[in-house]
């Protein structure tokens, strides 16, 4: 039978329980790196996020400006807040808050014609 000397079980055990800690070690590292991958990724899908919910807002508020200014001009072009109110579905305190609005702008509200959207627009919606 062969001998083993002690000191060489003893290099052949520390040799293996080193190879296992190595390998739970890059697991480790492994888990670790694709969890900080997810958390980056979500960061940046927030920042993302975050920007087009102000594209949106701003658009949303140039649009309300934009109802506005058709509904001042509904009325000045002689139609009744009430009959305007009517014609587009607002209630009668939205119409009279646009007019109000359109002429403390100081410029009076052009005359109603139809909103025409440009290719680029039809694109994008």
């Amino acid at each position: 039978m062969a001998s083993v000397t002690s000191s060489a079980a003893r290099k052949k055990a520390r040799d293996h329980a080193a190879a296992l800690l190595d390998a739970e070690d890059a697991e480790r590292r492994r888990r670790e790196q694709e969890r900080k991958r997810r958390i980056t990724e979500a960061a940046a899908d927030i920042a993302g996020i975050d920007v087009e919910i102000e594209e949106l807002t701003a658009k949303i508020e140039q649009l309300r400006a934009d109802s506005g200014r058709l509904l001042a001009s509904i009325v000045a072009d002689g139609v009744s807040p009430e009959q305007a109110a009517a014609m587009t579905g607002r209630e009668l305190r939205q119409v009279r808050a646009a007019v109000k609005a359109t002429a403390g702008a100081g410029r009076p509200p052009a005359k109603a014609k139809p909103r025409v959207r440009v290719a680029a627009e039809k694109a994008a919606a």
